[in-house]
């Protein structure tokens, strides 16, 4: 029988070879989490440029039909996209809250409204994406924890897959293409992306992730945009972006209507203008990305409509 004075040194040998066991694991973890600090996210760029854009005139907002719909690069006062992928209106209003200090000469608000706009939350459609906002948006989403793991780790932000692929392949990454004024340039689609069936699948996606529950907080978003920016001084404009006729085909026309008397509301109320550009006259296919989103071309068009739309809006006030 072995010398109970034996013991502590059996613990202690037993502690060092799992010290040493875990030492290479541990180290691989940080060299992962290390690589994946070093590739930049949509979030982590436009959180510097909108820091550093004090001298943006006007703010654009959205979510990836904007950030692929209106060059800043083509509008005449300073421009600023802060448009996300999936980005909702609560996230809309929380960045705004956020940049608008920060941007002393702002003088308009651009929103979009969407097809779902009102009637879809991003943490309930895309929920770990709140957790972007929260690390680098400076903002708490309803539906974070500082205490979970993706706020202190990579992997677990992205997801042990996509982290693996990044890894592989660094040009994996949502901010390829994206400009220092927070546009992502997309190329024409090829035809097979804009057929009847890619329009069905992906009004499906988001027919999926709309719920008339989350019209009273879409609304309510809204509503504090509009009176920050009373209270602010700063003009809001609401667009409507264009989406592809086979799109545009299978929308609900009880969403669509709805929409239509809450923007007609807010026009007439509140006398929020409001540009239209979904529809009339429809755009050849070589202006958009795929069925809901502009290509390059089509973002030129879109924006050149902006543009001139607050200009002419700028003249009017000035009279």
């Amino acid at each position: 029988m072995l010398s109970k004075s034996f013991a502590p040194r059996n613990n202690w040998g037993l502690a060092l070879r799992l010290v040493v066991f875990a030492a290479p694991l541990v180290l691989g973890l940080l060299i992962i989490e290390w690589r994946l600090s070093l590739i930049p996210n949509s979030y982590a760029i436009k959180d510097e440029g909108a820091a550093q854009a004090k001298g943006t005139e006007v703010l654009v907002l959205g979510s990836s039909h904007t950030l692929k719909g209106v060059n800043p690069a083509l509008m005449t006062k300073p421009t600023y996209n802060l448009a996300n992928v999936s980005q909702t209106l609560k996230f809309d209003q929380a960045l705004l809250q956020v940049y608008a200090p920060k941007m002393p000469k702002l003088r308009w608000v651009v929103v979009p409204i969407s097809y779902f706009s009102l009637y879809e939350d991003l943490e309930q459609a895309d929920p770990i994406r709140a957790y972007f906002y929260a690390r680098y948006h400076h903002f708490k989403p309803e539906s974070v924890s500082y205490l979970s793991l993706p706020m202190v780790s990579a992997m677990a932000l992205y997801g042990s897959r996509m982290a693996i692929r990044m890894l592989l392949n660094p040009s994996i990454t949502e901010a390829k293409g994206l400009t220092s004024a927070g546009f992502q340039s997309m190329p024409s689609a090829s035809t097979i992306d804009l057929t009847q069936k890619e329009a069905q699948q992906r009004i499906t996606e988001h027919h999926r992730a709309m719920h008339l529950g989350n019209l009273a907080s879409n609304l309510d978003a809204i509503e504090a945009i509009r009176q920050y920016c009373q209270a602010k001084g700063i003009k809001l404009l609401l667009v409507r972006l264009p989406v592809h006729d086979h799109y545009r085909a299978l929308e609900l026309p009880t969403y669509r209507h709805k929409t239509d008397s809450i923007i007609q509301t807010l026009n007439v109320g509140h006398k929020v203008p409001f540009l239209d550009l979904d529809g009339s006259p429809l755009m050849p296919d070589q202006l958009f990305s795929d069925v809901d989103h502009l290509s390059a071309a089509g973002a030129q068009v879109v924006t050149t409509e902006i543009n001139q739309t607050l200009l002419r809006l700028d003249a009017k006030t000035n009279r």
